[in-house]
């Protein structure tokens, strides 16, 4: 007896693919039919773009199966900036900018997909006739031969609608299930582009409130700091001079007028300053109360703080390391800018090479004058000469030694 021959249940490639890929099945559980240089091969349509593939089946058992399934193409939707759409009876073919040709089988779902994705789609415009295959030419043979044809290929569609209930019930259940995933996915993915928009609307919000923040707090800077500007700007050289001069009170490089202990006031040379409404003296004291050396200055002068005990000064005491801060030369220049007088040459101590340039001087007194060149500051110096005189004296100095002028002023 010979074995009887199994009936092989023979499945579509567009069913075997759909269950391959069942994962990726995008829109409308679709494996499309479509020819490349006249080669069949298969079109899987992804949110990013489709994919051109050839598939080959072959037995197993009772039914058919993929035996291969190779990527041939894969394009993005960026790939392409227009296509042109010629559209027929049973097929449409797309030419795309780049060059690339593709016919798909009776279906507009890639259309729409370039148009969702804002391609530019160009459709030729022809006759409804004239898009059935075997009448584009308008050849009588043709379209004889393309009747018959036609005859036959209705023939073989009634033929394949005796395909078998079980097949259409498996082939409906498969595409109902991917729907169904496709669904779950869609709404997931909608669920996180909902999330994902309302946390960048959130960021956005907090971005604008901290920029909107942040301008404000620059806006108010600037305006503090140009009014602080203006009212520098306004200020006189004598209100800029003392304010400078206040802040070196607490470096204790400058001291007010009053009353001091020994250590209070660093060792060293300072320069003295009287203003309007202060007094002008000054002294030291040892511990036990005497006088070490005392000064009544006639305007400005200068001192040397030997911290030995008290110290009483009626005008500020001003360390002369501190001259460069000040932006000052000396004691003169200080005096004539806290006093707001210019090229002062009246009766004081004048420090010769930063007051005065050295050289000879000729004095005039009003009443009786007083001149003295002495070796250095009060409480550290030795009279190198000096004259009581009225009327007009000469003296000579040199760099480093101390010019007194009491009850007189510089005439040249």
């Amino acid at each position: 007896m010979s074995k009887e021959k199994k009936k092989v249940k023979s499945v579509a490639h567009e069913v075997l693919l759909a269950k391959y890929f069942e994962e990726r099945i995008y829109k409308k559980n679709k494996i499309y039919r479509v020819t490349i240089e006249n080669k069949p091969l298969f079109m899987l349509i992804t949110p990013e773009g489709f994919e051109i593939y050839f598939a080959k089946k072959t037995v197993s058992g009772e039914e058919e199966v993929l035996e291969k399934v190779e990527l041939k193409y894969s394009f993005s939707w960026n790939d392409f900036s227009s296509v042109t759409v010629d559209k027929f009876a049973l097929s449409t073919l797309y030419q795309f900018n780049t060059g690339f040709t593709l016919k798909v089988d009776a279906s507009n779902d890639l259309t729409e997909e370039l148009q969702s994705h804002d391609i530019p789609v160009t459709f030729l415009e022809r006759k409804w006739y004239n898009k059935i295959l075997g009448f584009r030419s308008k050849n009588k043979w043709k379209m004889v031969v393309a009747v018959i044809g036609y005859l036959f290929i209705i023939s073989a569609v009634f033929d394949g609608f005796i395909e078998s209930d079980a097949e259409k019930a498996e082939q409906a259940a498969i595409q109902a299930e991917n729907a169904e995933k496709a669904k779950i996915e869609a709404d997931q993915k909608a669920k996180k582009e909902a999330e994902r928009k309302a946390e960048a609307a959130e960021a956005m919000k907090r971005a604008d409130e901290e920029a909107a923040k942040k301008k404000a707090d620059e806006e108010a800077a600037k305006k503090k700091a140009d009014e602080e500007a203006k009212k520098e700007a306004e200020k006189t050289p004598q209100q800029k001079m003392i304010e400078n001069i206040t802040g070196l009170f607490a470096l204790k490089q400058a001291f007010d007028t009053g009353s001091y202990i020994k250590g209070d006031i660093p060792a060293g040379e300072y320069a003295f300053i009287s203003f309007s409404g202060s007094g002008k003296y000054y002294a030291e004291k040892d511990p036990a109360g005497n006088i070490i050396d005392n000064e009544n200055f006639d305007s400005f002068g200068y001192v040397y703080v030997n911290d030995a005990g008290n110290i009483e000064t009626q005008g500020v005491l001003i360390n002369i390391a501190a001259f460069g801060t000040l932006g000052v030369s000396g004691a003169k220049q200080i005096y004539e800018i806290v006093n707001n007088v210019q090229d002062y040459k009246d009766s004081a101590w004048y420090k010769v090479g930063v007051d005065i340039p050295p050289g000879q001087y000729v004095i005039e007194s009003y009443g009786q004058g007083y001149v003295a060149v002495m070796a250095g500051p009060v409480g550290k110096s030795d009279i190198v000469d000096n004259e009581n005189f009225n009327g007009r004296y000469t003296t000579n100095v040199t760099n480093g030694q101390y010019l007194q002028i009491s009850k007189g002023k510089i005439a040249q």
